[in-house]
């Protein structure tokens, strides 16, 4: 299971955000099949989060079941690793929740499937994706 830390979030809050850009994602099942020699293959879940103005991507599989830390991780690992900057907005509609929110904040995006997560309460672990 994927673990962000406070800081990581710290850092991706502070990063400039990209007015114009959206990144779409979440958790999905991955379109490959995985599993050893004696046992029935498998599609494992993974987090996928792709920037709409940049076409940047961070994949992250998950080794076991998936939850909204492993989302997080690969939404941090897009701006912070890759693209530098964090967007506008944010829109998600993961195959493990039954709807998605897309909202824009002051304060930079929001992730959230059923209600909107501040930047304070993801720090704190508020669990949006179960």
């Amino acid at each position: 299971m994927a673990r962000v830390s406070s800081l990581v979030i710290e850092r991706f809050m502070r990063l400039a955000r990209r007015s114009s850009d959206t990144w779409q994602g979440g958790l999905v099942k991955m379109p490959m099949w995985v599993g050893e020699q004696d046992e029935k293959p498998r599609r494992p879940w993974g987090a996928v989060w792709v920037s709409l103005e940049t076409d940047l991507v961070s994949v992250k599989l998950a080794e076991g079941e998936p939850d909204w830390r492993l989302a997080l991780d690969a939404l941090a690992e897009l701006g912070l690793r890759f693209a530098g900057t964090r967007p506008a907005c944010v829109a998600s509609r993961c195959a493990r929740s039954k709807s998605c929110a897309r909202r824009r904040t002051s304060s930079g995006p929001v992730l959230a499937p059923t209600t909107a997560l501040s930047s304070s309460a993801i720090a704190s672990g508020a669990d949006g994706f179960n």
